[in-house]
């Protein structure tokens, strides 16, 4: 049975040392330990991981000239249904409502899901062409999203 992929990018509004994100960055590790005791969780991209052999390099400041820093979240999961269950009915949910307070909201596409082979881990490069692909082609089952599942 496949995992599945995710990487979702917030276009941050303020500096992340500016006094405006503090309480974001002060949920942030308790979010990740939930998120790691989740079921279906698999695995996910930590600072500084060396899992590809290119650095992450997500063009959205040219687009998005406000965008102080981009957040890169990526992980693997079991299944939609566990990362859907993590996301929309865990404590995540609350960080999730206030993210207009720390994060602009962007015109393109700023999460992706694919399937991978169990035991895979995908790279920042890859997630990158998944987000560029669903940006060029909309949802296929090569890369979709939320609004348009593929299971």
């Amino acid at each position: 049975m496949e995992h599945l992929a995710q990487i979702n990018i917030a276009l941050m509004k303020h500096d992340p040392a500016a006094e405006e994100v503090k309480d974001f960055f002060d949920q942030i590790d308790a979010i990740n330990r939930l998120a790691e005791e989740h079921h279906g969780y698999v695995w996910r991209y930590q600072d500084g991981e060396d899992i590809g052999d290119e650095i992450a390099y997500f063009d959205y400041a040219d687009h998005e000239p406000r965008v102080h820093a981009l957040l890169i979240n990526m992980s693997v999961w079991t299944d939609i249904d566990a990362l859907k269950a993590y996301v929309y009915q865990s404590g995540h949910i609350e960080v999730f409502r206030r993210r207009a307070e720390w994060f602009h909201p962007s015109v393109r596409p700023h999460m992706a899901m694919w399937h991978i082979e169990p035991g895979r881990i995908p790279t920042l490069a890859e997630a990158r062409e998944r987000l560029a692909h669903l940006e060029r082609h909309g949802p296929s089952p090569y890369a979709f999203d939320f609004r348009k599942l593929r299971t």
